[in-house]
């Protein structure tokens, strides 16, 4: 599929801290909306046609969305999108500094701010469900530290 990106290395699997994150990011100023059973927008029907359906979708102002879809084989979410023209950069971007210019990176500094808030919020939810609380402080370079204490 011409201009779809996809992620590699970021298991998403909680359905609460994709909530979570999302209602983070809006809660920062993003303009970001969560839908369900969604198709996510993207510059080629025939990318929508072959992604399809997805559970969530990161709705985004401008074209493109971020489809967020089962994959029953790895037991995760799999991030769909089009990064083209960087609208998804533009509405969500890194939370951290990453060289906007690597190609094989280019869906993660998409939407870093997205998988960090979710990363966080999965540590935090895992981590209560073991009776654990969970402190966290944000560093300046963006960076966010996790304390955990029983």
């Amino acid at each position: 599929m011409s201009h779809t990106t996809t992620l590699k290395g970021i298991a998403i699997k909680d359905t609460t801290a994709i909530e979570q994150a999302v209602a983070d990011l809006q809660a920062k100023g993003v303009s970001i909306s969560l839908l369900r059973d969604a198709t996510p927008r993207m510059y080629f029907r025939e990318q929508e046609r072959e992604v399809g359906i997805c559970e969530y979708v990161l709705k985004l102002p401008g074209r493109y969305d971020v489809g967020l879809k089962w994959d029953a084989e790895k037991q995760e979410y799999t991030a769909y999108m089009d990064t083209w023209g960087g609208d998804v950069r533009n509405a969500i971007g890194a939370a951290c500094p990453l060289p906007s210019t690597d190609r094989d990176r280019e869906g993660e500094h998409a939407i870093g701010a997205f998988t960090q808030r979710y990363g966080v919020n999965a540590a935090k939810n895992q981590a209560a469900a073991q009776g654990y609380m969970v402190t966290e402080r944000a560093a300046e370079d963006g960076t966010i530290h996790l304390e955990v204490q029983l």
